[in-house]
């Protein structure tokens, strides 16, 4: 048996579109995800656009990042909705609250892995919130996802600075291997991320 999902994920790589916004139609309507195709059988690919989203949509979705609740995030992504609408965005949160499930949805849908904002966040990138909160899994997550290891906040700290300055050590290990700057120094102290490991 071949899953919805999977075909959506696989028909990706030719078009382009992440499975939220396709939609596969069959004589007996419209596909959905979880569902699967017991025979071989002729299907259309519909590619859409973003729906309009209200501002109370797209705080749905940022609060449903924040708080994990994973249904809720597929749910709002299927419309299909912008997954960086919001502010902050809802990547912001998730990566901000450990919430991997929700993390891996909203990336799946294409939202930016180096997104900032610099109301609540101080311009921090969700891999900034993933590693000065230890959250290992989020930070794996995000690098994969081509998240920038050596984007900086408005102060000049890096996701490296504050998992050596929280003491997350196998966050630290996980920048190293990425490549992340050793010796880059942050605002106003200018103190490099080994120095803030001596500190602790």
């Amino acid at each position: 048996h071949l899953q919805v999902r999977a075909l959506k994920q696989h028909l990706e790589r030719f078009c382009g579109f992440p499975r939220f916004r396709q939609r596969l139609v069959h004589e007996d309507g419209t596909l959905l995800d979880d569902q699967d195709m017991l025979r071989p059988s002729e299907v259309q690919l519909v590619l859409l656009s973003f729906c309009l989203t209200s501002a109370s949509r797209a705080a749905e979705l940022v609060e449903a990042a924040r708080t994990g609740m994973t249904a809720t995030v597929e749910q709002l992504l299927h419309r299909p909705q912008d997954p960086n609408l919001g502010n902050p965005a809802p990547l912001l949160f998730a990566a901000d609250n450990g919430h991997i499930e929700a993390a891996r949805l909203l990336l799946e849908a294409s939202a930016d892995a180096n997104i900032s904002e610099n109301t609540v966040f101080n311009d921090a990138t969700p891999l900034i919130l993933a590693c000065q909160n230890g959250h290992f899994q989020v930070a794996r997550l995000l690098l994969r996802a081509k998240a920038d290891v050596d984007k900086a906040d408005l102060d000049d700290v890096t996701p490296l600075h504050l998992a050596c300055h929280y003491g997350h050590l196998q966050v630290a290990q996980l920048l190293l291997e990425a490549k992340a700057v050793v010796d880059k120094s942050s605002q106003p102290d200018s103190a490099t991320p080994l120095m803030l490991a001596c500190r602790r």
